[in-house]
């Protein structure tokens, strides 16, 4: 496996276009129990097949060469896989999971701390007032154990994805890791924290949770040919070039397009959030299969199973052809 310079690629269609900026991480043949899961700050390019049981976690474009069997792809762009996609999960965009607990976690933290910071100015000012001693670490400890026991709980979550995290601007990642460690000492809470700690705190937790942020990109897809006992979630399109899906479940924000005439589309579960362009659907036997869409559903033939679309839906028993479902549509044939 080579880590080098080879610009960020953009997938479009079924193939990669590159632009002069970021690190790819390469590798130029399988991924498996040899090479090890691979989390990378970047873009993956595999060049062979993602074999049983392996995770590849991206923080950019995942493009696979081969096939991916019974593994874990996410990432917070986009995934396109050329051959078969059988048995595993693809995420993309905010479903790129490593990054979006890091991102949820440290949101969630962030709310904390900002709420106690506050509370704690508060009680400091009305310990002032009576002119007493106390140390600033006491306060936000005392507020803590009071209010604010879930903290921890976020904190040992977060360190433990930063854990993961090792390729992840380390630099940055060791100082709001030395942070959280030292949020897990009541002692050293009391000993070491003060308002500009706490001020850099908040500082640092934001920067990482506005990098992974603005790592989230809009436009994302997964692109595929083929999947069988697979989910595929993306908060983008989902474009299937070739064969179909079997025994799938697809989520996306966007739309799923089937793009070849004949592909197939059996036994699975699929919900956009615009719009559904499907050929074949569901088969003579078999388990039925569930469209849901927010606009429209889209069928060059479909054999069996539900259409809905936004609250409305209908269910099909007998064969029908090129049918375009609204909500309309349903509404005409209930």
């Amino acid at each position: 496996m080579i880590a080098r310079k080879e610009g960020r690629p953009r997938i479009t269609g079924n193939k990669i276009k590159y632009f002069d900026i970021n690190t790819a991480f390469i590798v130029p043949g399988n991924v498996d129990l040899q090479t090890g899961n691979i989390v990378f700050a970047g873009d993956v390019i595999v060049y062979g097949d993602v074999m049983d049981n392996m995770i590849i976690e991206s923080l950019g474009n995942i493009y696979i060469s081969g096939s991916v069997f019974n593994s874990t792809l996410t990432a917070t762009g986009s995934i396109a896989v050329k051959g078969n996609v059988i048995g595993s999960n693809l995420y993309s965009g905010y479903f790129g999971m490593l990054f979006n607990r890091l991102y949820n976690g440290s949101k969630q933290l962030l709310g904390f701390l900002e709420k106690m910071a506050e509370s704690v100015k508060l009680l400091m000012n009305e310990i002032s007032k009576k002119k007493l001693q106390v140390k600033y670490g006491q306060v936000l400890l005392l507020v803590i154990e009071s209010k604010y026991q879930q903290v921890w709980e976020v904190v040992k979550e977060l360190l433990g994805v930063i854990s993961s995290l090792q390729t992840y601007n380390k630099d940055a990642m060791q100082q709001l890791k030395d942070y959280l460690e030292l949020f897990l000492l009541p002692t050293k809470i009391v000993k070491v924290m003060s308002v500009p700690r706490m001020e850099d705190f908040i500082r640092v937790l934001k920067e990482a949770y506005m990098r992974v942020a603005l790592s989230q990109e809009s436009q994302v897809q997964i692109n595929i040919n083929q999947a069988q006992n697979s989910t595929l979630k993306s908060n983008g399109d989902i474009l299937i070039r070739r064969e179909g899906v079997i025994q799938c479940d697809l989520y996306s924000a966007g739309n799923i397009i089937f793009f070849l005439d004949n592909s197939v589309c059996r036994g699975s579960n699929l919900e956009a959030g615009d719009t559904i362009s499907a050929m074949y659907v569901g088969g003579i036997t078999g388990v039925g299969t569930i469209l849901k869409a927010t606009k429209k559903v889209i069928v060059k033939k479909m054999f069996e199973g539900r259409v809905t679309v936004d609250r409305y839906s209908t269910d099909i028993f007998e064969p029908v052809e090129e049918m375009t479902f609204d909500r309309t549509s349903i509404i005409r044939l209930a």
